[in-house]
Formats: structure tokens, C-alpha cells, sequence
């Protein structure tokens, strides 16, 4: 049996591996909610037609609506009596109760009602209350049974609208029911445009007769900035016809346009090539996105936009020739502002300094004192260098070069896994199993080389090595024995990268690419399948890998905690 104190230990184990999932922070977007009703009299009844949508004109199938009416609006509720279903191809689920009625639309986002016993003029109100994903959303009507009914509609509805152009136009249907009697009436329609936010502006007027078809002419200037928004057909009423209002979704586009800001003056690629790009639209400034900058077919630097600019930073090797053609393409942030097509500017090539040869001269110079010497006296014989660099492993490592006597501590050098080079400024950390304390049993900090030496430590079960540094992922080994290390670290931006391939390789097709897996492609794919989570975690893994700047350990632990979990083959959710 286990002692308490040994079963303590498990419990506070258990805890801190599962502490970070149970207590991340989790968000969620929630979309709006468009509901469409409208009321006629037929038959003696009163029907109440309708839909619910999204904000993207999508159907709201099984939407639980509540139905209530009242004299007036603000009014004592009143009891909606016996109600029917229209008797038309939409389903609809009916839960009557006390003092309202619950519906369920049917597949298709639809519902209809047909209230026998409701009194002459009242005020019906079909509310949405919401779920998961969906705010709430409600409209209300008023039914005044002595007075026809008008059934306004788009025709057809407009879905997206180019803010280039200068007008645009829209046409409206008008019907009066029961249409057994001609109403010789112009009826005064407004065309309205709501915005997310509830406010309203007036985009024109028409007058039309039942049965007619009219068209609504307005300004782009009139439409505002970028983004959804809601059209709205609305009657005001009359002494005959009741009021009647009908609205449809739209989305408000702008092509964006790219140039470059000043002339382009002689640049070394190698040693970095920075571009100004303004970035406009026929509304003004660009406010959101990003400019990727591609060579040939390779992608070498992508910057996000900000009112209306990005500078845009890349490094890639010194063509040949005296010219490097350059594109630039704009990345949207949200579908509304269109890429227009990428430009590309060619960007003079200046030569590199002499002073870059200056070291392969100096290193020539002593090549040959060295063999001149050589041949006056007789080399002496030394010891071979330990801590010379094999080929890089491309992955982080530590390995023992040559083991030392007990206690005599621990020397080496510390590298780049990649590029072979030293590296400079990285601490390395004895840690100790402790309680008490953070368990450091000794430190040190490589020279610009990367050599360091480690003052002897006791080793004990669960000591380990932690080696850090300001643009390398950290690397921890348990404790080797004494003697010469070789150590190689990989640098954040790869090791975010690699992160990214393998995930795409667990995710399997069509996440994967015959190459390995690049987070522009994870992005596409995640934005067809709308998984947001995604698509926001493959966009920090390109800022971070191709940014300007290279990510620290704050920006390598955000990123690595907006990675999202990996789903198996058969998972039906995948």
C-alpha cells in the first residue's frame, strides 16, 4: 500500500500535467442573427411566414423561436390561441404553452404559422434566443387583420456589392394579399442599409403598385466602409395595407491596391532587402492584412499592414544578375478587401563590399606564412581538435566528444544545428532535483566562440542540463557524464516550423503537401474547412519563421500554445 505522503506526491503529479488543458483560456466567436418574418391574412387566418439566418445569409435549421403577441408593442401579452401549421412543404415543430408558442424551423431555416383565433390588430413578436454560435436575434410586426398585407422582396436579393463602382442598383417586387379586389395604391417603399452595430441611413425611395416591379438607384459613397451590413425594404403602412419590411444580407467589397513607396535604391539581399509598400483602396487606406514578398517561386518575407503601409523585410542569396525581380502581393485579413493582382518591381543589385573579402585575404596571408614556415622547420606535433564541428545534425543534441576523469566538470562548445555556426551568450544550467530551492548546482555562459567550461557537480538520479539562448529554442538532456560536450541547439524559427510540418503530417491529406507542409498551406485549407483556430495559429507560425525580427522565447510559448490539437484519420470531427 501506498504511504500518504507517497500518494500525495501522485496527486500533485496528476495535477500540474493536466493543470495547463483544463485551465487554458478558450475563445470562441459567435456570429449574428438575421430572423425574417412577415404577416398575411389568407383564409380567414393569419399567417406568419419567416426565416432565420447568420450574418453570412446561411439557414439556421431546428432554431428554437419564441412567438408572442401583444395589443401594442410594449403592451400586456396577450394569449395567442389555437395555431396551426400553414400546410406547406416547411416542417415545422409547434410547442404551444401559457403565453407563447415555441417553433422549430425546419431544414431549410423556414417556419410558418396560422393563428385562427388572434385578435384584430396585435403585435407579434418572433424571437431567437440564441446559441452556441449565434447571438440572438428578433423582429416584430404589426398584424392589423382589416387592413391587406404586402409582401415585399429583392429581386434578386443582392449579396455582394463593389464599392468601385459609383450606383448601384437594386429592384423590389411588391404584392398585395388578398388579391382578389385591385388596390389602386402607390405604395412608398425606403431602402435602408443597417449596420452591424444597429444604426440605419436612408439610401433612396420608390413608389410602386401590387404586382410591380421598381428599381432603387443609390451611391457607393452612401454605402460607407468595407464589411456586412443589412439592406433593408421597408412600407410604413397605410390605411389599407399594413406595414410591411424585408431585408437581406450584403457584403460591401473594395479591391485593394499595391505601390511602392519612394523609388527603390541598390540593395544587398544577402545582408537584407527592405521595401516601403503603401497599401490603398478607393475608400482610402488599407487597415488590416499583410504583404508577402516572393522571389522566384519561393516566399521570403511577409509584414502585416497598418494604416495603409507595411515595410516588408527579406534575406535571400546575391543573384547574378545586376537585377532581382521582386513581388508583392497582398494577403487579406477579412474577405472584403480583394487582392487585386500582385506587382513586382526589380530591384537593383549592388555589389557586395571588398570589405567581405577582406577575411578570405587575411586567412590566404596565413595559409601561406603557415607553409612557409612549414618548410624551415619541421611543424610540431599537436594534440587533434576536439571541439571541431562535425556535419550539422539539423536537430537540437547533445553528445560526449570525449569523456573526462569524475568531477573534473564539463567543457565544449555550443552550436547552431543548422548552420554550423558558434553560439554566443547561451547559458547553461545544472539543475538538481530540489524542493526547496530551484536546484541550480552551477551556471555559465558561453564566449562569442561558444566554449564554456561547467565547474564540477555530484551527479545524482534526475539531474539534468538546460541550455538556453536569446534566438534558440531551449534544450534539456538529462545530466552527461564529465568530459568534452558538443552541443547543438535549433533556432526558434525552425523549430516553430518543424512544429508546423509534423502536425500537418499527423493531420495527414490534404493537409500535407508532397514537399513539407508550408503555414500558407495550412492556412488555405483551414480557412476552407473554417477552422479559425487554425488558420490563426498557422499565420503566427509565418510571422514568426519569415517575420523581420526573430521570435524570443515569449513569442516561441504563445505560438507553440495556439497549436492546435491533432486529430487521427478516423476522427469524424477531422
Amino acid at each position: 500500500m501506498r504511504s500518504p505522503a507517497s500518494l500525495r506526491v501522485f496527486l500533485l503529479t496528476v495535477l500540474v500535467a493536466w493543470a495547463p488543458r483544463a485551465w487554458a483560456v478558450k475563445v470562441q466567436v459567435r456570429g449574428n442573427t438575421q430572423v425574417d418574418a412577415r404577416a398575411a391574412l389568407k383564409d380567414g387566418r393569419i399567417e406568419l411566414r419567416g426565416s432565420v439566418r447568420d450574418d453570412t445569409g446561411r439557414p439556421l435549421g431546428q432554431a428554437r423561436l419564441r412567438v408572442s403577441a401583444a395589443r401594442e408593442r410594449g403592451g400586456p401579452v396577450l394569449k395567442l390561441g389555437r395555431s396551426l401549421g400553414c400546410g406547406t412543404t416547411a416542417q415545422n415543430h409547434i410547442h404551444p404553452s401559457a403565453e407563447e408558442l415555441l417553433v422549430d424551423t425546419d431544414g431549410a431555416g423556414a417556419f410558418c404559422l396560422a393563428f385562427t383565433t388572434l385578435e384584430r390588430r396585435a403585435a407579434l413578436q418572433v424571437a431567437f434566443e440564441g446559441d452556441r454560435f449565434h447571438d440572438r436575434g428578433e423582429v416584430t410586426l404589426d398584424v392589423d387583420s382589416s387592413r391587406r398585407s404586402l409582401l415585399l422582396a429583392f429581386s434578386p436579393a443582392p449579396v455582394q456589392l463593389a464599392l468601385e463602382r459609383e450606383t448601384h442598383t437594386v429592384w423590389l417586387d411588391a404584392r398585395v394579399e388578398p388579391n382578389d379586389e385591385p388596390i389602386d395604391e402607390a405604395l412608398q417603399i425606403r431602402l435602408l442599409l443597417k449596420e452591424r452595430d444597429g444604426s440605419t441611413r436612408e439610401l433612396g425611395r420608390t413608389a410602386l403598385r401590387s404586382g410591380e416591379r421598381a428599381e432603387v438607384s443609390f451611391h457607393s459613397r452612401d454605402l460607407g466602409m468595407p464589411g456586412l451590413a443589412e439592406l433593408v425594404a421597408e412600407f410604413a403602412g397605410s390605411d389599407t395595407v399594413q406595414p410591411a419590411r424585408r431585408s437581406a444580407t450584403i457584403q460591401r467589397n473594395v479591391r485593394v491596391v499595391l505601390s511602392t513607396a519612394g523609388k527603390l535604391g541598390p540593395a544587398d539581399p544577402s545582408s537584407g532587402l527592405s521595401i516601403d509598400v503603401a497599401v490603398g483602396s478607393s475608400v482610402g487606406a488599407v487597415p488590416s492584412g499583410a504583404i508577402e514578398m516572393v522571389v522566384g517561386n519561393d516566399s521570403v518575407g511577409t509584414a502585416p499592414v497598418h494604416a495603409g503601409s507595411s515595410r516588408v523585410t527579406a534575406l535571400f542569396p546575391l543573384p547574378a544578375a545586376g537585377v532581382v525581380p521582386v513581388t508583392l502581393r497582398y494577403l487579406p485579413e477579412v474577405p472584403w478587401w480583394l487582392a487585386t493582382e500582385p506587382i513586382t518591381v526589380s530591384v537593383p543589385v549592388s555589389p557586395p563590399s571588398p570589405w567581405r573579402r577582406f577575411p578570405w585575404v587575411i586567412a590566404a596571408l596565413a595559409v601561406g606564412a603557415w607553409v612557409v614556415r612549414s618548410w624551415w622547420r619541421p611543424p610540431r606535433t599537436e594534440k587533434p581538435e576536439r571541439d571541431r564541428l562535425s556535419l550539422p545534425p539539423g536537430r537540437p543534441s547533445l553528445e560526449v566528444i570525449e569523456a573526462g576523469p569524475e568531477r573534473s566538470g564539463w567543457r565544449g562548445r555550443v552550436y547552431d544545428a543548422h548552420e554550423a555556426t558558434p553560439v554566443g551568450g547561451a547559458t547553461l544550467t545544472v539543475i538538481l532535483p530540489a524542493f526547496a530551492s530551484d536546484g541550480v548546482a552551477a551556471r555559465t555562459t558561453t564566449d562569442d566562440e561558444g566554449r564554456f567550461e561547467l565547474a564540477p557537480v555530484n551527479r545524482v538520479e534526475g539531474a539534468r542540463l538546460e541550455v538556453s539562448a536569446a534566438w534558440h529554442s531551449t534544450l534539456v538532456k538529462d545530466l552527461p557524464l564529465a568530459g568534452s560536450l558538443q552541443i547543438s541547439l535549433v533556432s526558434r524559427r525552425r523549430a516553430l516550423l518543424a512544429r508546423l510540418v509534423e502536425w500537418a503530417a499527423r493531420m495527414g491529406k490534404p493537409w500535407t503537401t508532397p514537399g513539407d507542409a508550408t503555414p500558407r498551406h495550412v492556412a488555405s485549407v483551414a480557412r476552407s474547412r473554417r477552422a479559425e483556430d487554425v488558420v490563426v495559429w498557422a499565420g503566427e507560425v509565418e510571422q514568426a519563421a519569415f517575420g523581420p525580427s526573430p521570435p524570443d522565447a515569449e513569442v516561441e510559448e504563445r505560438v507553440r500554445e495556439q497549436e492546435p490539437a491533432w486529430r487521427a484519420v478516423d476522427d469524424p470531427k477531422r
